[in-house]
């Protein structure tokens, strides 16, 4: 009786997944995300600025670009993407996501998202989920992130970012 049981609802879960496909909560995605810490990021520009193993302060007077790889799965989907930053200044933080077309070297801004308002809380965290293309295609594209950080000294900081995606 017990097998008979088994059998059925073994079919009827068949028959569900067929009839819902990839709808059906078996078939979803895997949700990862991976973090950059700051000290994965590299200056894109000459100026004076403090990086030290937790975050990077901009000591300039203009504002700096610092850059960091992303290797993402392929065929993965990114969902979100997190900057984490004190903020405690006139200036902001952007943390932006791109890739670059490999045949044509043409750059393409998927997604940003910047810090608003200063508060002493550390750190602060601010997200976006607009991003688009949202497919990661490795074939052809090579990904990044990097931040944008106004002059600030020690009153404005990147603590790191983290990319959301599902598989």
């Amino acid at each position: 009786m017990k097998t008979a049981k088994f059998v059925v609802f073994f079919l009827l879960l068949c028959l569900i997944v067929t009839l819902l496909g990839s709808d059906f909560p078996a078939a979803a995605a895997i949700k990862s995300s991976e973090f950059f810490g700051a000290a994965k990021f590299h200056a894109a520009s000459q100026l004076t600025f403090v990086n030290s193993s937790d975050r990077i302060e901009n000591h300039d007077s203009v504002a700096g670009w610092f850059t960091s790889e992303l290797n993402l799965p392929q065929g993965s989907n990114v969902r979100k993407i997190k900057l984490f930053t004190y903020d405690n200044s006139a200036g902001e933080n952007c943390l932006t996501i791109g890739r670059v077309d490999l045949r044509t070297a043409t750059r393409v801004k998927m997604g940003f998202v910047c810090s608003t308002g200063s508060s002493t809380t550390t750190p602060r965290v601010f997200a976006t989920t607009t991003i688009y293309p949202r497919k990661i295609d490795n074939k052809n594209y090579v990904y990044y992130i990097y931040t944008k950080l106004d002059p600030g000294g020690s009153d404005l900081a990147f603590w790191g970012a983290q990319v959301i995606y599902v598989k």
